[in-house]
């Protein structure tokens, strides 16, 4: 028989055939269910068992991942409805709910109805449409079936919950009738089987009959692909024990590296496959005879379903743009950067991400499927075989379609967003990439690339320019300097000097500074105030520097050690503290935080020489140091003094390689392990003054010992090792080796740069993280490490997929790209979570959700402008110390729920509210405790206590501030506090709100009077059900009367905004459109609201396509004149409002940051934005600031603005921050860290020498 090989054709469907015969039909059905002429193999024992559970339990529920053929289950020719027509009369399969807002009641009478099983009648119920159909006679007797398949659109349409609940009710009488007893079927995705909970009360066996349809096992799947084609005659001969379906199938359960094979194929897929092969093996036959081994050994399965993922994103997009969009959300979130499924919640309200439309699409054409977990609805790829190809047709769009600043912003991304990624890219990339005027971002991503791109290019420029242009305006007022009057001298000599000091700060900012001098330059240049009438001289927004400033050093605690330029280590036991300079002719060992010696400078050199290379605590009483001639020495604590002699390996050709310098040494208990720069590791018994080596291991292969780890475990030491050019996993027993695991290799020839450096194991032993020289990280997880004959000590070739190049890796590790340059070490806390610390300068902090290594989130601790040698944190784990090539000593804070600017109130509660009267600014959270009440000091921001309100379990809170009410909402209802700003207040409940078992309160936004309030409802699984307005009246003393206020029939009502001081209601519609609603003046028997004006946004803002993004959020000052609007592209507009009239100005360009909330200050010049993963920004004097912070790291949830614009309040499921806006603020915090009041004398002449300044920091002690 031919080969596989050779053009295909159409994927589904009949093929064209060379011979006479014509066209062939596939025996396969593709992607599309079984109907009733097509047989479906391989599932008799799962319609057998359906048979006689559905004739023995009356009421069934199938359910099943999606694709795993319920559908074809049912309708194939000898599929479970055939089967049952000896024993029921089986009504047609009915689909109840194909469209959104369908009423299932009605939906399904209609379709009985056209199946000409009687009229509808008015008033008609399912129990009296059901009594009136009659049974044909037949003997003997038959029952009815009624079959609802897909039975998930009931409750995932837009179908209210009062008319489910009628459904279900209306079922329970169907099922519960004596006269006609009724059999049911149900199908539907095993995603939405706990949706059913809301309403199994009012089913006859509350639905706990279930039968769940498992994907293919291995002895199915076989059947499935030979049942067809020996159907047709075709054979499948054996080959050496295995034929080509099971040769096939061992193939589609092939895992990616590292994962586990799965058991099971996917239904869809399997016919996929199949009809591609068979169309493959038909194009060079007369006729398919039989399937051979041979022919499935040359046959790539991934390109048939590379067509068929392409085809289906092609399908579900429509459009280029929407193809894009879709690959990114599937590459970013259903897949690893390993090529691993991975699973995500999906939002409909997410700008960056498919519609819900798309998503439907891609389900039904089973290229995703759906999760139902405790927490939400989570989405994945249908299965692991998808990884690989649906990545592959993902690329190849790219490759095709988009232009080459677009590809440089993915690779951005992918590497981290990183600052410095424009200035390592060389000049002909730049120029290629440089996107044109007319190029507008299609995603978040591009957006934040095209920005960081023009910020780059911008300071860039302004940093080459500010020089000259200060220069070019020096010489023209020197110019006309000798024609000036006195008074005119005068102000010309301030603008000067003036210009001199910007001029000399930028000079500083540009060249890299320590934290101390940036941090007096940033605080003279945020004091830097223009001369009078001198306006049009050239200006610097150093308020915003000071900003990233704080926001760069934000974990920072203080400066301890200025660098000399010698490289110093740090190192912590228990209360003890001790940095070293290391290097050649280097002696000095010093009490961290403190200019005194630890041990004296002349100690150390006699005994080492010729400088110290290493140490580290060995006991709580003694401390090892080694050298670059191989020796160690210990010192005892108490005494400063040496113990013993020196520790040396012996003579032996081990040792006569290449210099024995001593690169790390470890210790556990009281052995210590030292590596040697000639790949030795050797293993010494510290008892007091006496000394015995253990061990010594060499290896040429391993080159230098770079780092090593220990983890105790019982009687035994499990050390990780990283050298050069290998990694290793090595157990010893009293010191002595026993099993050595190989983790990873390089090749001789790979480059330096690629080579490993660090290395740690995680408190509990189960991870081991290395670092290289090119800032990669790789962790391992030991319990899958396991010495066998394959793996111990033995070479494995290269492998051509992994990141380092010519390398090896034993066991497949998680993979992260950390850093610019060396990892230069890495620290595992006692949580779990990794400190990572690079001569890039940073310091990262990455945290690991339930111990998984896979997909960590990072923070960056600190970005220093000098490489970082080590760090060391203190017992609590709370700060750490950390140190620099140059000598730095830096403390640093390791908490997120500390920063120079705020200060937070934990809350695993998100509702949180802020009131700013004129003297008395307060602020509601929500804790374990209750409702709390806290008062703000007008001075610092500092908040107390002022009560605990009765209230519990609050999910949302509104203010009124006309009529000072509280509202807070919990799940079932609404109380309100009234006064409660002066005076304790006990809760008033509106009786109109109380909710129902099944339904629940989520969001509630009330206006300035207090008069009308909106409420969003939701179901027991979280899906919105509706939101409602209610008209409130409060009577005196207390209780409330509520009534609610309808809308116009058929009409979606979101969640409106209020404007202040006004009745009007806003609202935004699908159409991006603002709708304003106010109450129907002619309305008598009810409450009714109706739309007075629409407002077309997109015309009004712009004439611009591009200004046409959808509207994320809004905000009103407090005035209600002025209106802010965010959109999707990150542009912010103030709409002002007069009268009738819409006027539209654009407060903010650029698509850096995309608003998710708003909030406007008194003078509305303030604007405070935070997005969906907790950042903050805030727009002042024309320009955005980020506040830099790791407190928020989930959606804002709360966002409010002091009127006068110096306090920031925001809230997420982490809690509650208030943000210290003053620039005062910003100042002090600068000079705290600048630790001296001025610059020094070198600086004042290198960079101010013909200007005169004010000491930045008059307050700070004089050095």
């Amino acid at each position: 028989m031919a080969s596989v090989l050779g053009r295909r054709y159409h994927l589904y469907g009949g093929i064209k055939c060379p011979y006479a015969g014509g066209l062939m039909k596939a025996p396969y059905v593709g992607p599309s269910p079984f109907s009733a002429e097509q047989t479906l193999f391989g599932r008799d024992a799962d319609i057998k068992q359906l048979q006689w559970r559905l004739i023995s339990d009356r009421i069934i529920v199938l359910y099943s991942p999606s694709g795993a053929g319920k559908t074809s289950l049912l309708m194939a020719k000898n599929g479970l409805l055939s089967t049952l027509t000896t024993l029921f009369h089986v009504l047609p399969v009915q689909r109840i709910a194909q469209a959104d807002d369908t009423d299932p009641v009605i939906s399904l009478l209609q379709r009985l109805d056209q199946d000409s099983f009687g009229s509808i009648r008015p008033n008609d119920t399912l129990l009296t449409y059901f009594n009136r159909i009659t049974l044909p006679e037949s003997d003997p007797p038959k029952r009815l079936l009624l079959v609802l398949d897909q039975f998930e659109e009931v409750l995932t349409g837009n179908v209210p919950y009062e008319q489910q609940k009628v459904f279900f009710q209306q079922l329970k009488e169907l099922l519960s009738n004596d006269e006609k007893t009724i059999w049911l079927l149900i199908s539907m995705r095993e995603e939405y089987f706990s949706w059913l909970d809301d309403f199994r009360d009012d089913i006859p066996t509350r639905l706990n009959n279930t039968y769940r349809l498992n994907l293919l096992s291995v002895e199915q799947a076989v059947a499935a692909i030979k049942g067809p084609a020996e159907a047709m005659g075709v054979a499948f001969p054996v080959q050496d024990g295995t034929d080509a379906a099971q040769l096939l199938v061992s193939e589609l359960i092939k895992a990616p590296e590292g994962a586990r094979p799965s058991k099971t194929v996917e239904p869809v897929q399997l016919q996929v496959i199949c009809t591609d092969l068979w169309n493959t093996l038909s194009q060079t036959e007369r006729q398919v005879g039989e399937v051979r081994v041979a022919d499935v050994a040359g046959y790539n399965p991934d390109n048939a379903l590379l067509d068929y993922c392409t085809k289906t994103l092609n399908l579900a997009a429509q459009d280029p743009h929407r193809f894009r969009t879709l690959g990114d959300w599937i590459d970013r979130y259903l897949l690893t950067l390993s090529g691993r499924r991975s699973a995500v919640i999906f939002s409909p309200q997410s700008t960056d991400g498919p519609s819900l439309k798309e998503i439907q699409k891609l389900e039904e054409h089973h290229l995703i499927r759906r999760q139902s977990r405790e927490d939400d609805m989570w989405y994945e790829l249908a299965h692991d075989r998808l990884a690989g190809p649906v990545r592959r047709s993902i690329e190849e769009w790219r490759s095709n379609n988009l232009k080459e600043w677009q590809k440089q912003a993915r690779i951005w991304h992918m590497d981290g967003e990183k600052p410095d990624y424009f200035r390592a890219l060389p000049y002909r990339t730049q120029r290629k990439m440089r996107p044109a005027e007319s190029d507008a971002p299609d995603s978040k991503v591009e957006a934040r690339f095209l920005a960081a791109y023009a910020s780059y290019r911008r300071r860039k420029q302004q940093l080459f320019c500010a020089s000259g242009l200060v220069i070019a305006v020096l010489a023209i007022i020197i110019g006309f300097f000798v024609d000036k009057s006195a008074d005119e001298q005068q102000k010309t000599k301030l603008a000067l000097n003036y210009l001199a000091i910007q001029t000399g700060i930028l000079s500083i900012l540009n060249d890299h500074p320590n934290p101390s001098l940036e941090a007096l330059a940033t605080a003279a240049g945020a004091q830097l105030r223009l001369p009078a009438n001198s306006n049009n001289l050239l200006t610097f927004n150093f308020q915003m520097l000071l900003g990233d400033y704080l926001g760069r050093y934000r974990q920072l605690e203080r400066i301890d050690t200025l660098g000399d330029g010698k490289t110093t280590v740090v190192r912590i036991r228990e209360n003890e503290c001790i940095s070293a300079k290391i290097g050649r002719d280097r002696f000095s060992i010093k009490t961290c935080g403190a200019n005194s010696e630890f041990i004296p400078p002349e100690e150390v050199q006699q005994a080492h020489p010729s400088g110290i290379n290493t140490l580290t605590f060995v006991t709580p009483k003694l401390l090892a140091t080694g050298d670059g001639d191989g020796t160690i020495r210990i010192w005892g604590l108490a005494t400063r003094k040496t113990v013993g002699g020196p520790l040396h390996l012996p003579d032996s050709d081990n040792t006569k390689h290449v210099s024995n310098k001593v690169r790390a040494i470890t210790a556990a208990g009281d052995r210590l392990y030292a590596g040697y720069q000639d790949g030795t590791l050797a293993v010494w018994k510290i008892s007091g003054a006496e000394f015995e080596l253990l061990s010594q291991q060499f290896d040429k292969k391993t080159n230098s010992v770079m780092a090593t780890a220990v983890a105790p475990q019982n009687a035994l030491d499990n050390v990780a090792i990283a050298t050069s050019r290998a990694v290793k996993w090595q157990t010893f027993s009293q010191g002595k080796p026993q099993q050595s695991i190989p983790l990873a290799a390089i090749a001789p020839e790979t480059e330096y740069s690629k080579t490993f450096y660090s290395i740690d194991i995680s408190p509990d032993g189960r991870f081991i993280a290395a670092g290289s020289r090119d800032g990669y990280i790789y962790i391992w997880e030991t319990s899958r490490l396991s010495p066998t004959k394959n793996n111990v000590e033995k070479d494995v070739s290269p492998r051509a997929d992994a990141p380092l190049p010519k390398s090896s890796f034993f066991y497949w590790p998680t993979i992260i790209n950390a850093h610019q340059q060396t990892v230069a070490q890495l620290k595992y806390l006692q949580n779990g979570d990794l400190l990572s610390l690079s001569w890039d300068g940073s310091l990262k902090l990455w945290l690991f959700s339930a111990n998984n290594a896979a997909a960590p989130t990072n923070r960056t601790l600190l970005q220093f402008p000098r490489q970082l040698v080590s760090v060391a944190t203190e017992p609590d784990e709370q700060t750490a110390y950390v140190t620099s090539e140059a000598g730095d000593i830096l403390k640093v804070n390791l908490r997120v729920d500390r920063h120079p600017l705020g200060q937070f109130l934990l809350s695993p509660q998100a509702p949180a509210l802020f009131v700013d009267s004129k003297a008395n600014r307060q602020l509601f959270t929500v804790q374990a405790t209750g409702l709390t009440q806290y008062r703000l000091d007008a001075n610092t921001g500092q908040p107390s206590v002022i009560r605990q309100l009765p209230v519990s379990n609050v999910v949302a809170l509104a203010w009124s501030p006309s009529a000072t009410m509280l509202f807070a909402a919990q799940q079932q209802g609404v109380e309100v506090f009234r006064n409660v700003l002066i005076s304790p207040s006990q809760g008033e409940p509106l009786a109109c709100l109380l909710q129902p078992p099944g339904r629940r309160i989520a969001a509630i936004r009330v206006n300035d009077a207090g008069t009308l309030l909106a409420v969003t409802l939701v179901g027991k699984n979280g899906r919105e059900l509706a939101n409602k307005l209610y008209r409130l009246t409060a009577s005196a003393p207390h209780g409330f009367t509520c009534k609610e206020i309808k809308t116009q029939r058929n009409v979606y009502f979101p969640l409106p905004w209020f404007k202040p001081n006004s009745d009007e209601i806003m609202t935004i519609n699908d159409k991006n459109e603002i709708v304003s609603w106010r109450f129907n003046a002619q309305s008598r028997e009810e409450l009714e609201i109706v739309k007075t004006r629409v407002i077309q946004v997109a015309s009004e803002r712009s004439e611009s396509s591009n200004m046409r993004a959808p509207i994320e959020t809004l905000a009103f000052d407090s005035s209600g004149q002025t209106m802010l609007l965010g959109d999707f592209s990150g542009k912010i507009y103030s709409a002002t409002i007069n009268g009738e009239d819409w006027s539209f100005t654009q407060k903010k360009n650029d698509s850096f940051f995309i608003p998710h909330l708003l909030a406007v200050a008194g003078d509305g010049n303030t604007v405070a934005m935070g997005d969906n993963k907790g950042q903050l920004s805030v727009f002042v004097a024309g320009s955005a600031m980020h506040i830099a912070q790791d407190f928020h790291t989930t959606p804002i949830t709360a966002l409010a603005l002091s009127q006068d614009g110096e306090w920031l309040v925001s809230s997420s499921s982490a809690g509650t921050a208030i943000w210290d806006l003053r620039m005062k603020s910003w100042i002090k915090q600068a000079c705290k860290w600048a630790n001296r009041p001025t610059f020094q004398p070198g600086d004042i002449d290198k960079y101010f020498h013909y200007a005169s300044i004010n000491d930045p920091c008059p307050d700070n002690p004089s050095k």
